[in-house]
């Protein structure tokens, strides 16, 4: 596959920036954006997400022929989410994934993963906090040069492993998502009671809630 990686200064987001360049075919995937610094990053629910001039801004563009073939659409976050704390954690971060796409540090936030589709294109955008000064989220526990997630994760996404052995690893630590919440529209779901089930979505009180962020 070969995923050509673009560094940049500054941009309002990476995330629409590089949709923008594929809806005007100025590029095409496999491609991936990282910026030093950017104005205006998309985080979970449409908000702003704070930024640093050390933390990952990162996005990249895949065909969903290149992704592999048992992957749920509506668990992509997910799958890249988890390689993502697994590279982090083989660089001695006590990080994890919470469900469905947020990365976290004990019971601090540090990064995420927001995922959109359109056409036969999915783009993944990725921040993780670093030297960031706020009273909500937390920063990235270890140091390791951001050029060495991008490559990593990207190599390792190339390899295509299947959903049913990422989501394995997953069900090992999905109790640490329990002292957490999400929300789905206006409502706020707590998961202490939910139920994994394979393809990504998860079941509380009989009903059923899928990740498509």
């Amino acid at each position: 596959m070969g995923v050509e990686i673009l560094y940049l200064e500054v941009v309002e987001s990476t995330q629409t920036y590089l949709i923008e360049k594929i809806k005007s075919r100025d590029l095409s995937a496999p491609i991936a954006i990282c910026a030093k610094n950017q104005k205006s990053g998309i985080g979970s629910r449409g908000n702003i997400w704070e930024s640093s001039q050390n933390s990952l801004y990162l996005s990249f563009a895949l065909k969903k022929i290149e992704l592999p073939k048992d992957l749920p659409i509506q668990s992509i976050s997910i799958y890249f989410g988890l390689i993502l704390v697994e590279i982090l954690r083989a660089n001695s971060s006590k990080c994890y994934l919470k469900w469905p796409n947020d990365i976290y540090l004990e019971k601090g936030k540090i990064g995420g993963i927001i995922t959109n589709i359109f056409g036969e294109h999915i783009v993944c955008g990725v921040g993780i906090n670093r030297g960031i000064e706020s009273e909500i989220y937390t920063n990235l526990d270890i140091e390791i040069d951001n050029k060495k997630i991008v490559s990593e994760l990207l190599e390792k996404i190339e390899i295509q492993k299947s959903w049913k052995h990422i989501f394995r690893k997953f069900q090992v630590e999905f109790h640490k998502s329990r002292i957490h919440h999400f929300h789905h529209g206006d409502k706020r779901v707590d998961l202490r009671c939910a139920i994994l089930n394979d393809d990504g979505s998860i079941s509380i009180d009989g009903e059923r809630y899928y990740n498509f962020r």
